[in-house]
């Protein structure tokens, strides 16, 4: 006997239905990343969809009524959604919610009106809907669920009927859009939301909730090949903003994404949105949406173009993913298919992705003009895992480089994420260094990896090289690093020279150590210069970095290190934004490794 005989949708069997549903399309995230090819083959529709579904889940408690269920669904399917199915997603369960929220029950009737509506403000929610993909799914399950609106069979029967149809949508999507076709596949959001609507099945007709598996599948996945979906857009952004007591423009929102890239989708409405676009500029989407005076909830930058690579263009067995303060510039984190693991500037309640979503030139704007304090905090497990399932969807293993554990906690999350999915999987190092330390080593590893050397070989490589880092700094004040809490780092005489200018190093085992002292800008260069050379000795020279904010004497050293080591630097960029706000303006870094 089926669980759900009447015409009235009760919140017990709506509750443990979605739950069973959502951990169906979990327990598929593989198979959903394997087939992705629209819009972007960046193989993370299953992932997208399984976190979406998972924001829910995680936060979804029972209800007395049916309507506060729906509400409250919806809700944290807004604040959760991820990539563009999950998005379209959130919004139809927004559609349903707005549609049902007046309602005391909600009979089959009611529920078949609120999915037409719902299936409309869907549409006006996608700048460019295109047909073949999830939205058509959903259209068509919609549709043939109010054709029966006036049906006496009950929901339990619609609902099959309905699963039939959703079915044959699925099947047809291959045939409606040419890239589907040549790869003889179907759209996988479309799959995500048929396998969602199959996990309700199940719990309907067996009164048991599907199960998600309790290890990650981190088997390689095949590779669908010819299929031209290469990024025309770098970068997936999108997030929540709100605007208290008054009324956001879905209208403008959406106009002003159209300017910045494409596959633009809003959820959401009223006080609260959740806004995703395909864009090269997502600093300049965050600060508009913050300029509007819009509160921004928190945000997400996934960089499509170095997932495209790994999966596309990649044959080696590894992938390297960076820590942000590392400061490769981004033609060699292209070059190298570098993935950065970005750390957070926060600043007048706002937190930023270092690099994405924030320039080092706004935190010295702030460091000079604002009143609010600036901080700053490292990747955590989350953001982290994301990042090490694109690279596990891609078929690959992941070499992941982090700061000194002396300075931040973004290795200690590694390693808590290296022991959940294995070893076998995740090789997680400690640098013991920053900035161009970290991006030396970096770059060598990358190098290795185009060679062809793995296994224990490279283990061991990667350990040797570590060692063989150095890194000087002159900082032209402490203030900023007293401002940050990062001077408590430092010990000794240092804690009492706010006033002169330090040469510091990072040893061998990550800490910062006081070298020398300066009165000036120009003799804290050429005391960096003579602490560079008297380590140097006379070693033979791997390679160079040069990262600075802005030192009016970056070229003085750089001609040093060139008439001393005979060799071009690695590279020479300026300091991240995290790193700026504690180096200040004007500071100077040299990093080398000796062969």
């Amino acid at each position: 006997m089926s669980l759900m005989q009447s015409n009235i949708l009760e919140s017990k069997y709506l509750f443990f239905g979605f739950i069973s549903g959502a951990q169906k399309v979990i327990s598929q995230q593989n198979e959903l990343n394997r087939i992705n090819i629209f819009p972007v083959a960046d193989s993370d529709t299953g992932t997208n969809l399984g976190n979406t579904f998972y924001s829910v889940i995680h936060s979804l408690h029972p209800e007395k009524s049916c309507p506060i269920l729906i509400n409250k669904i919806a809700d944290h399917a807004i604040n959760g959604a991820k990539g563009n199915s999950g998005v379209i997603i959130a919004q139809f369960l927004h559609g349903i919610s707005c549609e049902t929220n007046h309602l005391t029950n909600i009979n089959l009737n009611s529920f078949a009106n609120a999915l037409k509506n719902s299936v409309k403000q869907l549409y006006e929610a996608v700048a460019n809907p295109v047909e073949g993909t999830i939205l058509t799914v959903i259209r068509e399950w919609s549709e043939f669920f109010y054709e029966k609106k006036e049906s006496t069979d009950g929901f339990f029967k619609v609902f099959e009927e309905s699963l039939e149809i959703a079915k044959k949508s699925l099947s047809s999507t291959t045939q409606k859009m040419e890239m589907l076709k040549k790869a003889k596949l179907v759209d996988a959001g479309a799959k995500g939301f048929v396998l969602f609507l199959e996990g309700i099945m199940e719990f309907l007709k067996t009164g048991k909730i599907v199960r998600t598996p309790t290890s990650v599948n981190t088997s390689p996945l095949e590779i669908i090949e010819d299929i031209d979906t290469f990024p025309v857009y770098r970068f997936c952004t999108e997030g929540v903003i709100m605007k208290k007591h008054n009324e956001i423009s879905f209208d403008e929102i959406k106009k002003y994404l159209l300017t910045q890239g494409d596959s633009v989708v809003l959820a959401g409405g009223g006080e609260r949105l959740h806004f995703h676009v395909h864009t090269n500029t997502p600093d300049k989407v965050i600060n508009h949406m913050i300029k509007q005076n819009h509160i921004l909830v928190h945000h997400k930058v996934d960089d499509m173009l170095t997932q495209y690579n790994w999966k596309h263009n990649n044959t080696n067995e590894y992938v390297l993913v960076v820590d942000s303060v590392s400061d490769i510039p981004q033609e060699l984190l292209d070059k190298n298919q570098i993935y950065i693991a970005p750390f957070f500037v926060e600043h007048n309640g706002i937190s930023y992705l270092d690099k994405r979503t924030i320039k080092t030139s706004a935190v010295y704007d702030w460091i000079q003009n604002s009143k609010h304090q600036i901080s700053t905090a490292q990747p955590g497990t989350k953001s982290l895992k994301t990042i090490y399932n694109m690279g596990l969807n891609s078929g690959k293993k992941i070499i992941s480089l982090h700061t000194s554990s002396h300075l931040t906690s973004s290795y200690q999350s590694a390693q808590m994420i290296q022991k959940e999915i294995g070893n076998e999987q995740i090789l997680a190092y400690d640098s013991y260094s920053i900035t161009g330390g970290l991006g030396i080593l970096a770059i060598r590893i990358a190098k290795a990896l185009e060679e062809g050397i793995s296994g224990e070989l490279l283990e061991q490589k990667i350990e040797e090289w570590r060692d063989k880092v150095n890194l000087f700094v002159n900082f032209p004040t402490l203030k900023y690093a007293r401002k940050s809490g990062r001077l408590s780092l430092v010990k000794g005489a240092i804690g009492q020279l706010m006033n002169v200018k330090p040469i510091l190093s990072v040893n061998n085992k990550g800490k910062i150590e006081f070298e020398d002292k300066a009165f000036s800008n120009k003799s804290g260069a050429e005391k960096l210069i003579k602490q560079v050379e008297k380590r140097m000795g006379n070693h033979k020279i791997w390679g160079y970095t040069i990262t600075h904010s802005g030192s009016e004497y970056t070229q003085m050293v750089l001609d040093f290190m060139m008439e001393k080591t005979g060799l071009p630097p690695v590279y020479i960029n300026e300091t991240s934004p995290v790193i700026g706000t504690y180096a200040g303006p004007n500071a100077i870094c040299v990093s080398f490794m000796i062969e």
